[in-house]
């Protein structure tokens, strides 16, 4: 019959979606990042943030940053609301002084700022600067 798909086009369908899927469930899990955020305070100068072992160890220096942003309204378009606009303001850094697991670790800062809501830490470069 014309328009149906045959038995072994659906095998074939199946089994490419099971690779599409176990492809994106592989990179999904085993990409790590340089970028956390603070998930709990401690003290003004302590916290736990999602940087785990697979990526810090204790030592490393952390950069901390906030975003400072703004909003205005109806300056692009006015249909659209408000436009927000956003800077990254640098904090001070830290130093990971206890790792937890491969998910999270506790940093301390070097205590020029206090820890405060929507603060994210970024994993020094070597090679930076």
């Amino acid at each position: 019959m014309k328009g149906f798909i045959l038995k072994s086009d659906w095998t074939t369908i199946k089994n490419l979606f099971l690779v599409a899927f176990i492809f994106v469930l592989f990179f999904s899990c085993t990409s790590s990042t340089n970028t956390a955020k603070v998930k709990m305070k401690i003290d003004s100068q302590t916290a736990h943030v999602n940087l785990g072992s697979d990526v810090v160890k204790v030592g490393d220096t952390v950069k901390l940053y906030k975003n400072q942003c703004e909003a205005f309204r109806g300056i692009i378009d006015s249909s659209q609301g408000d436009t927000v606009h956003c800077d990254v303001e640098y904090l001070g850094s830290g130093v990971v002084s206890r790792l937890f697991n491969n998910e999270y670790s506790e940093i301390k800062t070097d205590g020029s700022f206090e820890i405060t809501k929507g603060i994210f830490v970024k994993k020094e470069d070597v090679y930076s600067e």
